[in-house]
């Protein structure tokens, strides 16, 4: 089994389903705050995410000690669950945050990163999947909320390009990147593509020129259209 590194961000499991968000969000608040200042209580109520929360300690001594007295109890106000509290997997947004914007913006970007190469992975994985599979992945995705974001693709759409933009300049921001293979702008339109030789690579290159400078504009980076 991996150990979970020591962070700030502490995840509690096994919560009664029947507590409502809101109230359980001011208990653990409430209950929390013993043990260090709680910089923020995150939890939903989706089916996937129901009988969970995360809390958002101010440093680590904090989260280590609400670990140690609240682990395999019952909390006060939880409808009598025992629940297990572990160290998150990862940092959380507010405790980014402390450290600057820069720093939250570097952050997010990687985590949309992560979760984009996760789901490219996931698709590669069902299309090599028998064609009964396949099927049966098509009809759940049929049911689920329709999103405006395109999918993964090897050619990025680059927007919000000053009309100062040259060709060269903007293939400045990607030519060293791995799997670079041209630019293409579009200027009467204030738009542009860049394109890589593979969708893993389109993921990387999105992730390290989002809102990127070009002549005082920030470039607004996403997939083009398949």
């Amino acid at each position: 089994m991996t150990s979970i590194a020591p962070c700030e961000t502490i995840y509690i499991r096994n919560i009664n389903e029947k507590v409502k968000i809101p109230t359980l969000k001011s208990t653990l608040k409430e209950i929390c705050k013993e043990y260090g200042d709680v910089l923020d209580v995150v939890a939903h109520g989706n089916l996937r995410l129901r009988g969970q929360a995360f809390v958002v300690f101010d440093s680590i001594d904090s989260a280590e000690s609400a670990i140690s007295a609240l682990n395999s109890t019952k909390l006060d106000g939880l409808k009598g669950s025992v629940v297990e509290v572990t160290y998150a997997k990862s940092r959380s947004d507010a405790t980014v945050a402390k450290k600057g914007a820069s720093e939250l913006d570097s952050h997010v970007r990687a985590r949309v990163a992560q979760k984009e190469l996760k789901q490219l992975a996931d698709s590669n994985k069902r299309r090599a999947e028998p064609v009964r599979a396949a099927e049966t992945v098509s009809k759940k995705v049929k049911t689920a909320p329709e999103t405006t974001f395109n999918p993964v693709h090897n050619i990025l759409l680059l927007q919000n390009l000053p009309k100062s933009a040259s060709q060269e300049a903007v293939a400045a921001l990607f030519s060293e990147l791995p799997g670079y293979v041209e630019v293409r702008l579009v200027p009467a339109r204030q738009v542009g593509f860049a394109e890589f030789e593979n969708d893993e690579q389109a993921v990387v290159a999105k992730e390290k020129s989002q809102g990127a400078e070009i002549d005082g504009e920030k470039l607004l980076v996403s997939y083009a259209k398949k």
